[in-house]
């Protein structure tokens, strides 16, 4: 799209719905993206196959705001395709997580381990989780790097006692592949960050619009 002066005036809406219901929602949510990156927390759970809290990017912005979502990305090609490269990154860690599951719960040795591990601790300590599916559950905290768990998981005290143990079975190609995949998605989501805070401080000053929307309040009640 081209921003020329002449046409500033009439885009603005457009360009406002662009910063608001897209590039704005799609910022905060990469940077909460990169924490779970940097930390290694792919948030990949085995009962979905998937990765819970990195989405694709259409997943951070509001279904109603989906028509915006394509039009901004259509518009922007060279966005686009920088869309498209973080997407078959996330793609690619996706991938490699479930290749380290299955890894991990074909082998016997981890398998012997959970179930010694159990059997010392005693009391189930799985939840809703089946004892069945247990191993596929700490698989799970492996391939996420567990450190600590928040204490009202009812594994928590379980993974405390025995989480270091299983954390050394995170080790091999497998886990360097793994790694490596998600550090690529991390490095991407910083550049795509850059460029799409860069793009919103360009279109409010060259279309004079607020970087978030303004409300005024009067009487306890609030309009634009």
């Amino acid at each position: 799209m081209k921003m020329d002066n002449k046409k500033s005036k009439k885009g603005t809406r457009r360009i406002e719905a662009w910063i608001y219901t897209v590039i704005t929602p799609i910022i905060e949510a990469l940077k909460i993206e990169k924490s779970f990156l940097k930390d290694k927390n792919w948030t990949w759970r085995y009962y979905t196959k998937n990765l819970e809290f990195i989405l694709p990017l259409e997943g951070y912005v509001d279904s109603a705001s989906i028509p915006n979502f394509e039009d901004f990305f259509n518009t922007n090609l060279k966005i686009e395709r920088k869309r498209k490269k973080r997407e078959d990154l996330r793609a690619a860690l996706t991938e490699n997580c479930q290749i380290a599951f299955k890894y991990l719960t074909e082998l016997e040795d981890f398998r012997d381990n959970v179930k010694s591990s159990l059997s010392m601790y005693g009391e189930y300590p799985g939840g809703a989780v089946t004892e069945k599916d247990f191993h596929k559950l700490i698989a799970q905290y492996i391939i996420n790097d567990t450190k600590e768990m928040p204490q009202h998981y009812t594994t928590s005290q379980f993974w405390s006692k025995f989480g270091n143990e299983f954390l050394e079975f995170r080790t091999g190609e497998k886990f360097e592949e793994l790694d490596a995949s998600g550090k690529q998605l991390e490095v991407e989501d910083e550049r795509f960050l850059i460029t799409l805070e860069n793009l919103r401080s360009v279109l409010c000053e060259k279309y004079d619009i607020p970087a978030a929307p303004v409300f005024y309040y009067d009487w306890g009640r609030h309009y634009r």
